[in-house]
């Protein structure tokens, strides 16, 4: 499902959730390639580099 959201209801869906773990992700219209990974300062980081892992193997 695409959907937009403003940072402060993007914020409490993720809060509502309770989920461990939330990805979002978009695409950069001005071009580019490669991504970033960015974690909460309450994580410790290793979700988001098993992730840069994975999208380093997958190319």
């Amino acid at each position: 499902m695409d959907v937009t959201l403003d940072p402060g209801p993007r914020t409490k869906k993720v809060r509502d959730s309770k989920s461990p773990f939330e990805i979002s992700h978009h695409f950069n219209a001005g071009g580019g390639s490669g991504a970033e990974f960015i974690h909460s300062i309450f994580s410790n980081g290793k979700f988001e580099k098993i992730l840069a892992e994975e999208f380093e193997k997958a190319g």
